[in-house]
């Protein structure tokens, strides 16, 4: 009922909705034969980095392959923590989103690296999601992240040690 009224009331308003983050094959934004991109399985363009447009009408940057990587690596700590709205990941979310087309600040990427270690007990990102592969189908291209590993690779702190992953 909730999903009719909402696509009833973006139709109403002439409006193509918000971006939405599948992490899963299946229904809706899937990659093996069903919808593509941000298109639901309703036709409407919900965005999606992949492809650039944000499901914004008017300019349509081009995503940097960074900023994609980022904005995937938030979006999964989002989830898995079920972190809530105004905290630190969201905000860096928001900031690559709007800038998707730049490359992001190293202090950006550091900052989720750290919003890692202290969140996810130990594991990495790819740990994290790996253990989710269990019970679903989960797309491939949202779990990349090794540009940014090799940013953080060489990255040092302010005492001028390594970093270490937690990509």
């Amino acid at each position: 009922m909730w999903y009719g009224a909402a696509r009833d009331f973006l139709k109403l308003l002439n409006h193509k909705g918000l971006p939405v983050f599948n992490p899963l094959h299946g229904e809706g934004g899937c990659v093996d034969g069903g919808p593509q991109g941000g298109e639901e399985a309703d036709g409407h363009d919900n965005g999606d980095p992949q492809r650039g447009d944000g499901g914004r009408g008017g300019r349509n940057p081009e995503w940097n392959p960074i900023a994609r990587q980022l904005y995937y690596a938030c979006m999964w700590v989002i989830i898995i923590i079920d972190a809530n709205g105004g905290t630190p990941i969201f905000e860096i979310q928001e900031r690559v989103y709007n800038f998707r087309d730049r490359e992001p600040f190293e202090s950006q990427i550091k900052g989720v690296n750290t919003i890692i270690m202290r969140n996810l007990q130990g594991r990495t990102l790819t740990e994290a999601i790996d253990e989710l592969r269990a019970d679903n189908r989960i797309r491939d291209g949202l779990c990349q992240f090794n540009m940014l590993e090799d940013i953080i690779n060489n990255a040092r702190d302010k005492a001028g040690n390594p970093i270490q992953s937690y990509f």
